[in-house]
């Protein structure tokens, strides 16, 4: 038996690349959920239900960039960068 069966460490796998990209591709889209619930919701809302939803995804978004503009401040405040093992939030915390 050879000794050099197994491939060397860091050799491509081919379609791995494709696999890794579709599922990060999945766990972005998981985000979008809220913002589709609202837009599939409009008839729930009482009139006028586009200017009502229009409100509620304007105060989505806005929540959004407070919360995203208040992580990237702590991030740079306290100088933490990314790593592999810990995420920014989790550093933050």
């Amino acid at each position: 038996v050879s000794p050099t069966l197994h491939s060397p460490i860091g050799t491509p796998v081919a379609g791995i690349s494709l696999f890794l990209l579709l599922r990060a591709f999945a766990s972005g889209s998981s985000a979008l959920t809220g913002v589709e619930a609202i837009s599939n919701a409009i008839p729930n809302f009482k009139d006028p239900a586009p200017n009502n939803a229009a409100k509620t995804l304007l105060a989505m978004g806005a929540l959004l960039a407070v919360l995203f503009s208040g992580i990237v401040f702590l991030a740079y405040y306290y100088g933490i960068n990314p790593s592999k093992e810990v995420t920014v939030v989790s550093q933050i915390a």
